[in-house]
């Protein structure tokens, strides 16, 4: 069994992060398989890049020289200066389709969604390529393997962001069988039913890696961060916030849900159905030593609590009127309202005369503009709520443990800061409360001095 290791664009900027990269590998004595994320700015490049190539701006080979100079920039330090021009065009080759489509979106003067869902397929292709030919001229013996050669697929046709586990792990058993091969792939995208390049959505690496690792029945996942790993609270905003070292499958998924931007909360799927260990290590740092574990029955806190989370993502819109608890349908018509326009509903908290619903803010716009156009009587008032921001408490046991909500509230009330809304079991491994946005560092670490106090 291979482990697989992901490698996040931020840990993707110049040069020296191919020397990181390799010294990382090297820690592997069996074959390993590495699921690469774009360089750091590349996936917003390309999207800025269709957009300036359908109003015309320029020659697309001149708009798209930058993009792959950022490449080329990171790698040839590493390579002999005669042999330079010939990587260059290793890069030029693989961009010759991107520019087809490219050049389509010119002629037809608009971006199709399988178009746009290519063109950014490419910030990760160039990456796996930059790696091939980085480790090629180290002596490593690798090989690149891309979604539409490996059998990597998506559930459905296009658009599908899920997985097709069952199919995908035949195929790419096929394809990964030497142990002593060095697997480069792409993450963030797959090959749908239809043939076409699927985006698997933004943090859609952290997702791949995690289903290739399920597919293959990985020895672990190894995420490498430029941080140790998952801590009590963030330590910009909480100084005394200490690392965890354990942690179950469902205490990640909601950190990450409510703010932690350690992992995509999707990561946690594949790796649960595989009791595949999820180990997160620092790129910056000698050794191969994790400074988070998840994986199951993770230890339960003698406080009850392992982390605060916090996110300032999230906006309520709100629904009002005298009768509104008792609409009949009334949830179920405006959930599929939303759900007909693509609109994720985060949470949904009711009463007698409101419905309060909670959106990404990127959403909270579009969703207020489609509810007004709604034909309701018992929708009286629509407004959208975006100062807020949510903590969520997490760990294992927490629905199970009396009192632990009422200490957050207590430490709350002590500085006088006041509850907007609350929801309290509807995971058994977390809850989370919503309070001003100009709160929230003081609520934070009110929250946190009463779950981890200082030692005498």
């Amino acid at each position: 069994m291979q482990h697989v290791l992901k490698i996040g664009g931020s840990n993707l900027k110049d040069p020296d992060d191919l020397l990181h990269i390799h010294r990382i590998v090297q820690q592997y004595n069996d074959s390993a398989v590495l699921v690469l994320s774009a360089v750091y700015g590349v996936t917003d490049a390309l999207i800025a890049l269709m957009q300036a190539v359908l109003r015309d701006e320029a020659p697309i080979e001149r708009q798209l020289q930058p993009i792959l100079d950022s490449y080329c920039r990171i790698l040839l330090p590493h390579v002999p200066p005669e042999d330079h021009q010939a990587l260059r065009l290793r890069f030029e080759e693989r961009a010759e389709h991107l520019k087809r489509f490219l050049l389509g979106i010119q002629c037809f003067r608009q971006i199709p969604d399988f178009a746009y869902h290519y063109v950014c397929s490419y910030g990760e292709r160039f990456a796996t390529l930059m790696l091939h030919l980085f480790f090629d001229y180290q002596g490593k013996k690798n090989r690149e393997l891309l979604p539409e050669d490996c059998g990597l697929l998506t559930s459905g046709k296009f658009p599908s962001k899920e997985i097709d586990f069952e199919h995908s792990s035949v195929e790419l058993k096929k394809h990964i069988q030497d142990d002593h091969c060095l697997y480069l792939m792409p993450g963030f995208y797959a090959i749908s039913r239809d043939g076409k390049v699927s985006l698997l959505g933004r943090g859609g690496t952290d997702y791949s890696a995690a289903a290739i690792a399920y597919c293959i029945g990985a020895k672990s996942l190894d995420i490498w961060k430029d941080v140790d790993g998952f801590l009590s609270a963030d330590p910009k905003l909480v100084p005394a916030a200490h690392l965890i070292p354990t942690l179950s499958y469902s205490e990640a998924a909601e950190l990450a849900y409510f703010g932690a931007k350690i992992l995509h909360p999707r990561t946690m799927h594949p790796v649960k159905l595989g009791s595949i260990p999820v180990r997160i290590l620092n790129i910056r740092k000698e050794g191969a030593n994790p400074g988070s574990i998840i994986q199951a029955g993770a230890q339960i806190s003698s406080s009850g609590v392992k982390s605060v989370s916090h996110s300032l993502n999230f906006g309520i819109l709100r629904i009002a009127g005298p009768d509104v608890g008792m609409e009949a349908g009334i949830i179920s018509d405006v959930s599929s309202l939303f759900a007909t326009h693509e609109l994720n509903i985060k949470s949904i908290l009711t009463s007698q005369t409101a419905i309060n619903f909670l959106f990404e803010k990127e959403d909270l716009t579009k969703a207020r503009e489609l509810l007004e156009r709604l034909d309701s009587e018992a929708l009286e008032e629509i407004s959208a709520i975006d100062d807020i921001a949510i903590l969520a408490l997490v760990g294992e046991g927490f629905r199970d443990s009396p009192g632990l909500m009422a200490k957050a509230l207590v430490a709350l009330s002590r500085i006088n800061i006041n509850v907007e809304m609350m929801v309290a079991g509807a995971s058994p491994v977390s809850s989370y409360l919503i309070v001003k946005q100009n709160q929230l560092k003081e609520a934070l670490q009110a929250i946190h001095r009463e779950f981890f106090p200082s030692p005498a």
